[in-house]
């Protein structure tokens, strides 16, 4: 009897303690998915991807016990991924301004490696943005700007000393 009761109390507090940490937002979700909106993206004052992550949804960045919320630069995080585009740092999302996302997504361990294939032990944070990203671009870390990847130029046939 007095066992049930100590339980019942620790499970009770675990609740409150979970409650009391939650943003009261909203989390969307399928099966492993969980996301990040462009409405609550809009709402929000963060200044960038990584940012709205930590004052939205700071779990995601927590990934295992190495890891550390509130240092990017720590390893441990989730993988990163933009427009399914291969794994970027997670300090990319700094330099990702929030008029260019369309949603932000956490996927499970699970659902991650086996929608991608890729080694996502701490989950992965993918970014959809609103302007297409194709695989040979290339995104700025410091700025976040997207380079299109261009055919070459073709080869001059015959060269003459006035153009």
């Amino acid at each position: 009897m007095v066992r049930s009761g100590v339980i019942a109390v620790g499970v009770l507090g675990l609740f409150l303690s979970l409650a009391a940490c939650a943003r009261g937002r909203p989390v969307t979700g399928r099966g492993g998915v969980r996301a990040i909106t462009q409405e609550e993206i809009q709402a929000s004052d963060a200044r960038d991807a990584l940012e709205l992550i930590q004052m939205i949804r700071p779990v995601w960045l927590a990934g295992s016990l190495l890891g550390d919320p509130t240092d990017p630069t720590v390893q441990g995080g989730p993988t990163v991924l933009i427009n399914d585009i291969p794994p970027k740092p997670l300090f990319s999302l700094q330099f990702l301004p929030l008029e260019d996302i369309r949603e932000i997504q956490y996927l499970t361990r699970t659902y991650a490696e086996t929608r991608f294939r890729v080694g996502a032990r701490n989950g992965l944070i993918l970014v959809l943005t609103l302007s297409p990203v194709n695989p040979g671009d290339s995104i700025r870390p410091d700025t976040g700007a997207v380079f299109r990847t261009l055919a070459p130029p073709e080869p001059r046939r015959t060269f003459s000393p006035n153009g």
